[in-house]
């Protein structure tokens, strides 16, 4: 059984009816409602020809910075850019994953 966190404000633990709040709703509002992803999303539906969710999107955007981070690391240290090449050889097996 997978155990859920639960956020409540200072205000509401004064009072009689504490609201809880789930931090994986929390966090899935942030990330899978944001207007930037749903942007990126589109963006990418256009460039692509299929449709692309927002976890998609997340994982397109993340390997874009990964591979960002590695040509930037390259002038920096051997063991930065290794590590940065991992990120990114992580990142394009998560896209590959979320495109199946």
């Amino acid at each position: 059984m997978k155990s859920q966190a639960t956020i409540t404000s200072p205000a509401a633990l004064s009072t009689s009816s504490a609201h809880a709040v789930s931090v994986s709703a929390v966090v899935s509002n942030l990330l899978f409602e944001n207007a930037l992803v749903r942007f990126f999303a589109l963006l990418f539906s256009a460039m692509l020809d299929e449709k692309v969710t927002t976890r998609q999107a997340l994982s397109l955007i993340q390997a874009q910075i990964a591979f960002g981070a590695l040509l930037l690391s390259a002038a920096v240290s051997m063991p930065f850019t290794l590590a940065t090449f991992a990120w990114f050889c992580l990142s394009v097996y998560t896209c590959k994953r979320a495109f199946r």
